[in-house]
């Protein structure tokens, strides 16, 4: 197993990149593998009676053999499907008797690898980081760092991929961050200096070493690794050198010795699978130089030839950052004309990227919310030049009044038909969804009164508000607690209810939330602490979930229902 989402190889990219039409292809034609290795019931890694004759026949053969094959399939052209069933296999023998501790080790090793497979070539990050996290557990009694070391890498690398996509997130970057120093000195600790280097490198992302608070931990850890004493001709060396150089002359103001430092960067990519990528990173950090050197030109040309590049290569986490980085410049030059386009661009380049790797489904409003605040950014600065120029007269005052009567009515408008165009899409999904179930469920040996009876123990589970209001409340405890399997649930949810688990979870949880709004046993909360009560953490997403199931905000459910108690 590669080490590293940036820096190293090719079978160990960047998850937020799509998977190649090739793949898709095979991806299609080994359903029936995938069917059997990603169908789960309360074990994370537990086979189902999908090609149990396959499953049967490949469990004959020695954990050794399965390990060898499965990292065969790994680094072979679309061989993931069959790594992916060999390591469920040799994973889910951790706790048979007979075994020792060297072959739980590679059950712990099988584990990790299909975390890893799950999130960089299914993009299944909610199965990728369970599987990872019972890795972590199970490892931390064996004493396994380099184990250790590959898995808190691997979930720090799902975290980054959110934290890219997601934008300024300082919380879950000081997470990240923490996981990444953790995978590195525990990678110190076993002198394995590959490993260490690559995830060093990792640690100097744009996220981290922009962060005040992040960089004054950071720099402790660059001291510390330049007191290594770390072989020559190890992997990246001289690259991470040249860009802690770069890093650190940028913050003690010596750009002419930063600028040096990025073409030093340049000149020592080592990697034969994605070098565009790392001259990406040597291409950023150029920018942000010029920019402290308030050389507008030179800023303006390396971020173009930063966008032509990682569209020329497809790296596309460098080429939103690109985008990011020409909205703030010419916003701040007073150019809200091309910062709204990059902005745009950098929102539809987001949106491809969460479709694509399946992320939408949680997503999607969150990325409408940014694009509404994009929208209302650029109209706000309109409206204030609009103010400054003609507020002299009362003529003028009036036209203000109109104005701003257009704008009211227009924006009403298009909100209107935003909505109108979610509710489209939802009836669109609802009937794509049917047209899938028909096919999806076609082999499925549920009867009629089997599926009524696992719908009312659903119902029953949905109803036990201590259960569903739980943050970690998943399909999996539904599913054992329905007394059925992950599949079967899934099954009965969009056959019965017409939806997914998701959208039955926030439907149930927002019920639950206009109850607790009303009820004076929990007036001392707010409704951030409503939100959190019924296990939604984020309020920009209880106030869409709520907006969707009631029609209404939270706080205007509220308001009302204050006014009807009055009234009463």
């Amino acid at each position: 197993m590669k080490y590293n989402r940036k820096t190293g190889s090719g079978d160990n990219r960047c998850v937020a990149v799509a998977l190649s039409a090739h793949h898709l292809l095979t991806v299609c034609l080994t359903i029936v593998l995938l069917a059997f290795a990603l169908s789960l019931t309360a074990h994370p890694l537990r086979a189902t009676t999908a090609d149990m004759a396959t499953y049967r026949r490949l469990s004959e053969k020695s954990t050794a053999m399965l390990m060898k094959k499965a990292g065969t399939f790994l680094h072979s052209p679309n061989g993931q499907d069959s790594a992916l069933l060999y390591y469920t296999i040799v994973a889910n023998r951790y706790n048979e008797d007979g075994i020792g501790d060297a072959e739980r080790k590679e059950c712990i090793t099988a584990m990790n690898n299909a975390g890893y497979l799950y999130y960089a070539f299914y993009n299944d990050y909610n199965k990728a980081y369970t599987t990872l996290r019972q890795a972590l557990q199970l490892v931390a009694k064996s004493g396994d760092k380099y184990n250790e070391a590959m898995i808190n890498l691997n979930m720090a690398n799902i975290k980054s991929v959110f934290l890219d996509v997601q934008g300024d997130q300082p919380q879950l970057a000081r997470e990240t961050l923490q996981l990444y120093r953790k995978a590195f000195y525990q990678s110190v600790e076993i002198r394995n200096w590959p490993l260490a280097v690559g995830i060093f490198t990792n640690m100097l992302d744009k996220n981290f070493v922009g962060e005040p608070s992040l960089y004054s931990q950071l720099r402790k850890d660059i001291s510390a690794f330049k007191r290594m004493r770390i072989p020559a001709g190890t992997p990246l060396l001289d690259f991470t050198k040249a860009t802690i150089s770069c890093v650190e002359d940028i913050h003690s103001h010596n750009y002419a010795k930063a600028l040096a430092a990025t073409y030093a960067m340049e000149r020592n990519i080592e990697s034969r699978d994605t070098p565009k990528r790392f001259a990406a990173e040597a291409l950023g950090l150029r920018t942000k130089i010029f920019n402290l050197m308030h050389d507008d030109r030179r800023a303006v040309e390396t971020m173009l030839e930063g966008v032509g590049l990682c569209k020329a290569n497809h790296i596309d986490d460098g080429l939103m950052h690109f985008y990011v980085m020409l909205s703030r410049f010419f916003l701040s030059r007073g150019d809200s004309a091309k910062a709204q386009r990059y902005r745009l661009d950098y929102l539809e380049l987001k949106e491809k990227i969460l479709t694509e790797n399946n992320l939408q489904s949680v997503s999607r409003l969150e990325f409408l919310y940014e694009l509404r605040e994009a929208n209302t950014t650029v109209e706000r600065l309109t409206e204030q030049k609009h103010w400054l120029n003609i507020i002299t007269t009362v003529i003028i005052g009036f036209a203000i009044i109109v104005s701003l009567l257009l704008v009211f009515i227009f924006r009403s408008y298009r909100r209107a038909m935003r909505t109108t165009r979610i509710l489209y899409r939802n009836v669109q999904d609802s009937l794509h969804r049917e047209e899938e179930d028909k096919t999806k469920y076609k082999g499925s040996r549920l009867t009629d009164d089997a599926k009524e009876l696992l719908a009312q123990r659903i119902d029953a589970v949905m109803q036990n508000t201590d259960e569903i209001c739980n943050s970690d409340f998943n399909l999996d405890r539904l599913a054992e607690l329905a007394n059925s399997n992950y599949k079967e649930v899934s099954q009965v949810i969009n056959e019965h209810y017409g939806k997914n688990f998701k959208a039955l979870l926030n439907e149930c949880r927002i019920r639950e939330a206009c109850r607790r709004l009303t009820d004076a046993n929990y007036g001392h909360l707010t409704i951030e602490g409503v939100a959190i009560s019924v296990g939604i953490k984020s309020r920009s997403h209880f106030n869409s979930y709520f907006k969707q199931v009631t029609g209404m905000s939270p706080s205007v459910y509220q308001k009302i229902s204050k006014e009807e108690e009055k009234a009463d």
